[in-house]
């Protein structure tokens, strides 16, 4: 049985790109059934795309949690075939890290749709096909949400095989990781380990 949600976790902000998935959602929804699920802080920029959904008529397809508990976790991402951060911002301070959200995404088995400024993780996102990087535009977004969609046990066996082939990196390496610039984190760190 397919997996039929997207989700986003954490704190909606201006650049997070959900206002390019929310008219994508008719015709998901009525070609797929996929619905989106979105779960963080009430903030000003959540309540935007709650008015956003109610203007497009999408309420019906598009759920809301608060936080959720990292041991609740699971409740929220096992019915989900791909998890989203589509930074509009090309400068967001996220191409800096290695945003949590990625993290909690993989740890999961759920595919990626990411932009390519999201951090310290794209390559080896992209190299080991563990989900699809895109440009912030509608149309790529939706190929890559249908391709995951289409292609999901792929996806989550590829993210399955990369943690078991590199189960001897520990919190302490992941963070010396997040310190190092891009080119050294590509050029050294993985590169070695592969």
């Amino acid at each position: 049985k397919n997996k039929i949600n997207i989700c986003f976790l954490g704190q909606v902000r201006p650049d997070s790109g959900l206002e390019l998935v929310l008219p994508l959602l008719t015709k998901l929804n009525k070609d797929y059934g996929i619905n989106l699920i979105i779960a963080g802080p009430h903030t000003v920029h959540r309540e935007n795309i709650q008015n956003q959904i109610e203007a497009l008529g999408i309420q019906n397809f598009v759920y809301f949690h608060n936080w959720i508990k990292v041991e609740n976790i699971h409740t929220i991402l096992d019915d989900c075939f791909c998890g989203i951060n589509l930074l509009t911002d090309e400068h967001s301070y996220s191409s800096y890290t290695i945003p949590g959200k990625l993290i909690q995404y993989l740890q999961m088995l759920v595919p990626v749709l990411v932009t390519k400024n999201n951090g310290l993780l794209i390559d080896i996102i992209q190299e080991y096909e563990m989900g699809i990087v895109v440009k912030p535009i509608q149309e790529n977004i939706l190929n890559g949400i249908l391709s995951l969609f289409n292609n999901q046990v792929p996806f989550q066996s590829n993210i399955e095989r990369y943690f078991s082939n590199h189960r001897h990196l520990k919190v302490e390496d992941i963070v010396k990781l997040s310190e190092k610039s891009q080119d050294e984190f590509n050029d050294t760190v993985f590169t070695d380990t592969v």
